[in-house]
């Protein structure tokens, strides 16, 4: 943790990093990580 945590937010405070719900169904998972791509 101690490790990636300063990666994680440098990511984040470049915009290079997206968050998705891991919890949702695999379907939902995946139709946000298009979204997110522009690929829907």
């Amino acid at each position: 943790y101690e490790h990636t945590e300063p990666v994680v937010k440098m990511f984040l405070e470049r915009g290079m990093l997206i968050e998705i719900n891991g919890e949702q169904t695999p379907e939902k998972i995946a139709e946000d990580i298009r979204k997110v791509l522009f690929l829907e």
